[in-house]
């Protein structure tokens, strides 16, 4: 079916849909879609052209602030693009949140500056102790995105506080698409139990694993060169952090597993981009020291 036929059942707005307009609102922002034209002059002394008003099979995107005024141009969608409102995806995320009997402790929802991407980290009120960071929380990371370069996802993580510093990282194991979000509300209520489930038994061993784990020299070199294909100023930065993680270590150490795990995330946390903030969290979950039972849980949950 074409996005117009489908557009309501997408929870577009079709007031407009005769102008070829959909639209869709929420307390985050508002994102109108057009279907695009070829230019066309009622009256014009040149002869028609067979292709003057000719409807393309493109939409255009537009977004604005929810309060705001002026219209961003974000770029086009095929016809096949699926739509998922910002804050239909999270309010479903909720509700299955809810119906295992789970509660949230506080949420972070994130817009880019032009409005075409959307995070959201969602954390769980189910604290784990951990001696050696203290509180450490499980975490649902909602993405979206308006302009077909973000798809809309769930993924899991853990919290926790690093000097006065929230952090949160998400890893990329067990992450949902909207194909799978689409299916059923069970599917996404079961995957989040069985994380909550996974995450209160071994978290603990995470933590202390990664902190008692030095990287080998070839693990710390390939950790950076991944980092400087994302960038070298980000490598360079994260490289400042983990200098100061490491302050204190024996002469001549690598550091642990741990510490640039932190580094990483520290790093990513402040980074305005959502899609290189995701590069760097994958990037650190390489460091980290999984145990088997819980890569196993995340693979499970990727193939609800």
């Amino acid at each position: 079916m074409s996005f117009r036929e489908r557009a309501e059942a997408m929870g577009l707005n079709t007031t407009y849909a005769y102008k070829g307009m959909f639209g869709y609102r929420d307390r985050h922002s508002e994102v109108v879609y057009r279907q695009a034209h070829c230019f066309h002059v009622e009256e014009d002394s040149v002869p028609m052209h067979a292709t003057d008003g000719y409807m393309l099979p493109i939409l255009a995107v537009f977004s604005r602030r929810t309060e705001g005024d002026n219209y961003l141009y974000l770029g086009r969608v095929s016809e096949e693009y699926q739509f998922v409102g910002n804050e239909t995806l999270v309010q479903s995320i909720k509700q299955s949140i809810a119906d295992g009997a789970l509660g949230i402790l506080t949420e972070n929802p994130f817009l880019t500056f032009d409005l075409a991407k959307f995070r959201d980290d969602i954390i769980l009120s189910s604290t784990v102790e951990v001696p050696e960071v203290g509180d450490v929380l499980p975490c649902i990371i909602v993405q979206n995105g308006y302009n077909g370069t973000k798809a809309a996802t769930v993924s899991y993580g853990v919290s926790f506080m690093h000097d006065t510093q929230r952090l949160v990282y998400g890893f990329k194991l067990g992450e949902m698409r909207m194909v799978h979000l689409a299916s059923t509300s069970t599917t996404v209520r079961e995957s989040i139990t069985a994380y909550v489930t996974e995450f209160r038994e071994s978290i603990g061993e995470v933590v202390r694993n990664s902190f008692n784990t030095r990287l080998t020299e070839e693990q710390m070199l390939g950790t950076l060169d991944v980092l400087e294909g994302i960038g070298k100023r980000k490598a360079d930065d994260v490289k400042a952090i983990l200098q100061e993680m490491t302050v204190g270590n024996p002469p001549g150490s690598l550091p642990t597993s741990w510490q640039m795990f932190v580094s990483i995330i520290k790093y990513a946390s402040m980074h305005p981009n959502i899609n290189i903030r995701r590069m760097m969290e994958n990037a650190a979950e390489a460091v980290l020291v999984i145990p088997p039972r819980m890569l196993e849980t995340l693979n499970a949950i990727q193939r609800y």
